[in-house]
């Protein structure tokens, strides 16, 4: 059983205590106005037997005591999105938690450093994990508390996290965002030189054409499913050779996607994508690519 709450008022505010109290829920959404003042943790220390899935949008935690997540010990996804406050979140160090997923989506925090709430909230149980921002002591934090993530799912504001990131060995799925004041191009060099473990690759930035040459050149991973992101559609031939020259060394990659807004292809480019079929990849289109956020 799930619900979503949308608005906290009087009217309404005993009905979902009731229903969070007596009914076995298992995923909750709670959408709350930071207009709206709620000082009060809605009873959900009564879902610790059944609650797996918890997600906070636009929260303010002035307002609410998050300490009652410890006791949530069935959890499994955490997520806060555009959230607040975090000053007033005191979670236990050394919680009882055993996340799978988290997620902390452009939440603001004047007192909690990002590496404070990763210590507090996860440990080596979670395989999923989505930052909006990340620095390089974060990104040693989450090696050293997250040792067995998955899947990672990142805006960059660095390219000192690199290194990091590429040494966690579970790492499968690495889903890049920009931070649109750093040099993307050597970020993507900086990968090239460190990932080794990555399968499923998203590069959810504009990638310029030597910074993509040189990651084909130097990247040691055998990626299965490489999605890319182009802003200059004229150059999209130029990219597909040097996947196909990729494939050529790795003979790994089962499908590849170019996020662009032109979806079709011309015939120069169709050519080479049919070269890259014979070579046993899938080329999605645009508008068929399934992100893997």
């Amino acid at each position: 059983m799930e619900l979503w709450i949308k608005s906290l008022n009087g009217i309404y505010v005993k009905q979902y205590m009731d229903i969070i109290k007596f009914q076995p829920l298992r995923r909750l959404f709670i959408y709350i106005n930071n207009s709206e003042k709620i000082s009060f943790n809605l009873g959900l220390e009564f879902r610790s037997e059944t609650l797996k899935e918890l997600i906070l949008d636009s929260v303010d935690f002035k307002y609410i005591n998050l300490s009652f997540i410890s006791k949530l010990k069935c959890l499994e996804l955490l997520e806060f999105l555009y959230c607040k406050g975090f000053n007033r979140c005191k979670i236990q160090s050394g919680s009882k938690l055993h996340l799978k997923e988290f997620k902390l989506w452009y939440c603001t925090s004047t007192g909690a450093s990002i590496e404070e709430i990763i210590s507090y909230l996860c440990n080596e149980s979670l395989l999923k994990l989505a930052l909006s921002y990340i620095t390089p002591k974060a990104a040693e934090t989450v090696k050293e508390s997250c040792p067995n993530i998955s899947s990672l799912c990142i805006q960059i504001c660095s390219d000192s996290v690199i290194p990091f990131i590429c040494e966690l060995r579970s790492l499968k799925v690495l889903n890049i965002g920009p931070d649109y004041g750093i040099d993307m191009s050597s970020l993507v060099k900086s990968l090239g030189n460190h990932l080794t473990s990555v399968e499923y690759l998203f590069f959810d930035f504009n990638v310029d054409l030597l910074s993509f040459i040189y990651f084909t050149n130097y990247c040691k991973a055998n990626l299965k499913k490489w999605i890319i992101t182009l802003d200059n559609n004229s150059l999209c031939k130029e990219y597909l050779i040097y996947v196909y020259n990729f494939q050529k060394v790795h003979n790994s990659l089962k499908e590849f996607g170019i996020n662009k807004y032109r979806y079709n292809w011309t015939n120069e480019e169709l050519e080479i994508v049919d070269m890259l079929k014979n070579q046993g990849i899938n080329i999605v289109k645009s508008g068929e690519l399934d992100l893997f956020h």
